[in-house]
C-alpha cells in the first residue's frame, strides 16, 4: 500500500535543510516512489509512540544506546562560531559582540562557555525560534553556534564568517531506529543516510 512506502522521520530543521533536503533527489533516484517525511522538531520523542520510523539526531560524545534503540553513527562535525563579515569586520571581539542564543538553550550557552567567553557578560539576542538564529547571524544580528554541516553552504558563499574560538565540542550525527523489525523501505532509507 502508499502508507507503506513512506518513511517518516524526525529531526531539528537545520540538519533537514542542510544536510538531508539537497541530497534526497540522489535517494530518489535509486528508490523512485518511496516518499519520505521529515518532521523536523528539536525535541527528543519517543519513536515508537509517536509513529516515526527514525530520528536524524545530533549526539554529544559520550553518547550510548537506549535498549529500545539502534543507533548508526553518519559522521561527526565541530561545532563552531560564526557571524555575518559585518558583525567580524565590527571591530568588536567575541565577547563583546551580541549572541543569538534563545533564554532555554542551556546546551548553546554551555558550548560557548567552553571557549573562555564569559557567557554571564554576554549581551544575548532571542529571536524566539532556532530555525530564525542562524538567520538572525546572516543578518548581522549576533554571533551563533552550530555545526560545520549545517554553515557550509553559508560560509562557502561568504555569508558567514568562522570566529577564532576554540573548545567548541564535536558532535555525532545519527540515524537513531527502534529496535526490531523494520519495513524494508525504512532500511533502505537509513543505509542510505550512511553513504552520504
Amino acid at each position: 500500500s502508499e502508507a507503506r512506502r513512506v518513511v517518516r522521520v524526525t529531526t531539528t530543521t537545520f540538519i533537514a535543510e542542510t544536510y538531508v533536503m539537497p541530497r534526497l533527489p540522489g535517494f530518489w533516484a535509486l528508490h523512485p516512489g518511496v516518499e519520505v517525511a521529515l518532521s523536523p522538531s528539536p525535541a527528543k520523542i519517543d519513536l515508537a509512540r509517536d509513529g516515526f520510523d527514525m530520528a536524524i539526531r545530533a549526539l554529544s560524545d559520550g553518547w550510548v544506546e537506549a535498549p529500545d534503540e539502534e543507533i548508526r553513527p553518519l559522521c561527526r562535525s565541530q561545532v563552531i562560531a560564526v557571524c555575518a563579515p559585518s558583525l567580524a569586520a565590527s571591530g568588536l571581539a567575541p565577547q563583546d559582540m551580541p549572541w543569538v542564543i534563545g533564554a532555554d538553550n542551556h546546551l548553546d550557552l554551555a558550548e560557548v562557555a567552553g571557549t573562555g567567553l564569559d557567557v554571564s557578560r554576554l549581551k544575548r539576542v532571542e529571536v524566539g525560534s532556532p530555525h530564525l538564529e542562524m538567520s538572525a547571524c546572516r543578518q548581522g544580528l549576533g554571533a551563533g553556534t552550530a555545526t560545520e554541516i549545517i554553515c557550509r553552504a553559508d560560509l562557502e558563499a561568504g555569508r558567514l564568517v568562522r570566529l577564532p574560538l576554540s573548545g567548541l565540542p564535536v558532535v555525532t550525527y545519527a540515524a537513531v531506529l527502534p529496535r526490531g523489525p523494520r519495513r524494508p523501505v525504512v532500511e533502505a532509507f537509513a543505509g542510505w543516510l550512511q553513504t552520504i
